[in-house]
């Protein structure tokens, strides 16, 4: 029995050591966004179209990470450009095009 058990967690080092590398690839997968994009259309599970704010279609794949109920036609996405991948979706309900265009607080003085 004590041989048996030996084995056993001999067996099960090498899957805890490779489970561990996966983990740490997909952290590096994820990485840092580095644009964000517009949902055009879901394909499957696993890929998207969707176009940037030069205007350009892409096809790219969506990281299992992503929660897929969450992914609609319309809906702002994250980007990472080194994987081709949608790292996640924006919660936020405002377009990032017109929030810049918006005057958060008025000047002091009067530019006239």
């Amino acid at each position: 029995m004590e041989q048996e058990f030996i084995r056993n967690k001999e067996q099960i080092k090498p899957l805890e050591e490779k489970q561990e590398e996966e983990r740490s690839k997909a952290g590096h997968l994820k990485g840092t966004p580095v644009s964000v994009g517009t949902l055009e259309e879901t394909i499957d599970d696993s890929y998207a179209i969707l176009s940037t704010s030069v205007g350009s279609e892409h096809h790219i794949s969506i990281l299992l990470s992503v929660d897929k109920d969450l992914l609609e036609p319309g809906c702002s996405v994250l980007l990472i450009h080194k994987v081709h991948a949608v790292t996640g979706v924006l919660m936020d309900d405002t377009d990032p095009l017109v929030t810049m265009m918006k005057v958060e607080k008025s000047p002091e003085k009067d530019l006239c």
